[in-house]
């Protein structure tokens, strides 16, 4: 199958289009020059100060999908089914924690070391713009028919034209997703982040018109209507590593660099499942990282973030112009408090990780308390109201394994923590 991925970067297209010829391809922009060896330097003695698993800032990212469909019935053709685009809020909660189950069957022994978790949970919006509760959470369905919109598929200027800036939400609170009939053979494209202080992007960069990440909608989610080699929703976990900062592995150039020093030099994307070793740019013994999720291979194959990626993420996430703003965004609670306490731990949470029973222990403002526990897409597992809350066990053995946040709340304001359920 010939698809193509496209990250935002052209400025004549104000996007940048991914092509393939044989498999997964993305057209981004030539990398700048400036990303020299000095910027090489500052990166990898940043990276040697982090281990894969080193505790950084956790972000919640609040997403709405907008489904641009033809006026089918739900769960027919473009008008994808509320469970498919669940199933892709699953993939990327696991890929951006390192919780995807495919990890240790596929990634190569002597790349696993550096796979990194990059603290990245996506939530789905439970309200509009508006404020109104979302009978689906997450999900804007759009009738191209009822808007006046040409028949697709759609080209990437219809798209940033027309369809972005008449759907967009407000970028300081929503991440915004589209997925749609794309043409010319496209997966999905990206708007590189604004503000983020990361070398090695190309402008144009997002804008309150057109920044999020488009996608094809049967290369969207695991479940329902998708299509092979790209049906395990790696095309949105790609796209929105653009969105967060990350370039491909290749740099593209020929053994070029993607300004990540843990990324080995590769003479270009592979498309496919190449086998290991994948030798080129004298990169052996061990080859080309081909499993990485920014290469081009098939969705099967991609299974892997590095250390240097997440800490490039989480600097776009701490800088960002329309990334620092969806820290505080409320859309992914019915709540619309945004007053913590503060951003530090204001109860102690333990085991972390758990295989069950966790011990939550407030250290203060212990009264009139509202305990509540969401998974990593905002669904609440458990809540509880103490008027005054001690010590206390919660069993969460049958809930499935994955990220989770345990918020205590009253008067004053409220603390999270994330807590990983494994099993």
């Amino acid at each position: 199958m010939k698809k193509t991925l496209l990250t935002f970067a052209s400025a004549a297209l104000l996007s940048l289009p991914l092509i393939a010829q044989n498999g997964r391809t993305c057209g981004t922009a030539p990398m700048p020059q400036d990303c020299d060896w000095i910027t090489k330097k500052i990166l990898e003695d940043a990276a040697n100060k982090l281990s894969p698993d080193d505790a950084q800032a956790v972000y919640n990212i609040p997403v709405i999908v907008h489904v641009i469909h033809n006026g089918e019935n739900v769960g027919t053709g473009t008008n994808v089914s509320q469970a498919q685009i669940n199933s892709q809020f699953d993939v990327l909660n696991e890929d951006f924690n390192k919780l995807n189950a495919d990890f240790t069957t596929v990634c190569p022994s002597v790349f696993q070391p550096v796979a990194a978790d990059c603290d990245i949970n996506w939530c789905k919006a439970l309200r509009d713009p508006q404020g109104n509760t979302l009978t689906e959470p997450g999900i804007d369905r759009i009738n191209r028919n009822t808007m006046g919109w040409t028949a697709p598929p759609y080209s990437t200027s219809y798209i940033n034209g027309t369809i972005k800036p008449n759907t967009i939400w407000d970028v300081n609170n929503y991440c915004n997703i589209w997925i749609m009939n794309l043409g010319g053979g496209l997966l999905g494209y990206a708007t590189f982040p604004a503000g983020s202080t990361l070398t090695c992007l190309s402008t144009p960069f997002g804008n309150t018109t057109n920044d999020g990440v488009v996608c094809l909608y049967n290369a969207f989610g695991r479940v329902g209507n998708v299509a092979a080699p790209f049906n395990k929703g790696r095309t949105a976990t790609h796209e929105l590593g653009h969105w967060l900062g990350l370039r491909h592995i290749w740099g593209d150039a020929n053994c070029g660099s993607d300004c990540v020093t843990d990324t080995p030099a590769q003479q270009t994307y592979n498309f496919g499942c190449p086998t290991f070793p994948s030798v080129t740019c004298n990169n052996g013994p061990n080859g080309d990282m081909f499993v990485n999720y920014m290469d081009y291979v098939d969705d099967a194959c991609m299974v892997m973030f590095t250390t240097g990626q997440r800490t490039r993420v989480q600097t776009c996430m701490a800088n960002g112009t329309y990334r620092v703003p969806l820290n505080n965004s409320t859309v992914c609670s019915l709540s619309t408090s945004v007053n913590d306490i503060d951003n530090k731990n204001k109860f102690n949470l333990y085991p972390n990780p758990t295989s069950g029973i966790v011990t939550i222990e407030p250290l203060d403002n212990s009264t009139n308390v509202n305990l509540l526990i969401t998974n990593a897409v905002g669904e609440i597992v458990f809540s509880q109201q103490y008027t005054t809350m001690q010590k206390t066990n919660v069993d969460l053995t049958s809930f499935g394994a994955g990220v989770y946040f345990v918020e205590i709340s009253n008067a004053i304001g409220k603390s999270t923590q994330k807590l990983v359920l494994s099993k």
